[in-house]
């Protein structure tokens, strides 16, 4: 997936005789690495006490060392340093600066040669690198170079093959069986690796080779470790902002709550005020639902006496759940029920039980009404 975000482009300066890739189809992540072909580089190795010079000190000793042997007027350079024994051992490729320029814009600068070694999966082996020659007479030849190592960037010596004394060593170190053999060259056109089992390169060189190569400010995605200082930095910042961030949320808070606090102090007594007033107010309601029922049965009872015959005797009269009971006696209880019934507050009137006679003559009943809803 990173890869496919960040892919490399690899591109040669405008002096060499090699067609570069078109850019257009590069992403703005992807990594355009400018090559500067072993021809136009010089290859020394150095050496320094540990205990006389420190690690963060060999770039500026080396730059001195080949400043001096040589009247360029800005040297560029790449080394790789490793610590055998008790000596640092520094091999440096160092180049013209103002003869290599590029026609695109490029985001990293690294020695061709160095780039392939970078490619390399093994701590030992040895690698044939090859290239287009560099002259004025329009000629193809190729040149190439043998460089072995015995631990991952110990380098000592780049072999010109063009010298028949350093193909003959080479020659004879690609003879030994166990020999791990990189090459970018095409092994029809190179005798040396004839017939040799190859091993493939990586796919991208190591991530400290660019890392040194590097001539912008742009971000490698396949290694953002590198900027551990700047990720810890904003994970500090980070912090520190949802810390402040916590805190005022937490003040705000606090305030709110003191606010809440004091609107339930100032309102107590409003809340003790509409209390007593709900409950006068339910009192209110019970006492003129009790009058308008004391009402009820009274403007019942004066309509009784007005509907009913001068003969009827009432002997008890009982109200409850909105029915009256009344029980009494008449000389004829035809049209008692119908003269009942016509009270505007009745809605409904029958008899309980029979009608039974009397030794005077007269009919005793008991009788049920059904009255309406005070108040309606």
């Amino acid at each position: 997936m990173i890869k496919q975000l960040q892919k490399q482009w690899l591109v040669w300066p405008a002096c060499y005789r090699e067609d570069n890739p078109s850019l257009k189809k590069a992403g703005r992540f992807d990594k355009v690495i400018g090559l500067v072909p072993q021809q136009l580089c010089l290859f020394k190795t150095f050496y320094y006490q540990c205990d006389l010079v420190a690690h963060n000190e060999l770039k500026d000793c080396v730059k001195n060392e080949i400043e001096q042997l040589v009247d360029w007027k800005q040297v560029a350079l790449h080394f790789w340093t490793t610590k055998r024994d008790e000596q640092w051992l520094v091999s440096v490729w160092f180049w013209d600066a103002d003869s290599i320029t590029f026609t695109d814009s490029v985001t990293h600068i690294v020695p061709a040669l160095a780039y392939y070694l970078a490619c390399t999966s093994a701590d030992r082996g040895t690698l044939i690198y090859q290239e287009r020659a560099i002259d004025n007479t329009g000629k193809s030849d190729q040149v190439s170079w043998g460089v072995v190592w015995q631990s991952p960037q110990c380098l000592e010596q780049l072999y010109p093959l063009s010298s028949p004394l350093h193909y003959r060593r080479i020659e004879t170190q690609l003879a030994a069986q166990d020999e791990r053999v990189f090459s970018n060259a095409d092994p029809d056109s190179c005798v040396v690796i004839k017939n040799k089992p190859l091993v493939p390169f990586n796919q991208t060189p190591r991530a400290a080779v660019l890392a040194q190569g590097k001539c912008g400010n742009q971000f490698d995605i396949d290694n953002p470790w590198r900027y551990w200082k700047t990720i810890v930095m904003f994970c500090v910042l980070l912090a520190a902002y949802l810390s402040a961030d916590g805190a005022l949320i937490n003040y705000q808070l606090n305030q709110a709550d003191q606010r809440v606090s004091q609107l339930a102090r100032d309102t107590t007594q409003l809340q003790t005020h509409r209390a007593k007033a709900l409950e006068q107010q339910k009192l209110l309601k019970e006492y003129n639902q009790a009058r308008e029922r004391q009402q009820l049965v009274a403007r019942i009872m004066n309509k009784l006496a007005n509907n009913l015959s001068k003969d009827v005797i009432i002997e008890r009269f009982t109200y409850q759940n909105k029915k009256i009971v009344l029980k009494g006696s008449i000389e004829d209880t035809l049209g008692l029920l119908e003269s009942i019934s016509n009270i505007d507050e009745v809605t409904s009137a029958r008899l309980l039980g029979e009608v039974t006679q009397t030794e005077a003559g007269r009919q005793e009943f008991q009788a049920e009404l059904q009255v309406k809803e005070a108040g309606s």
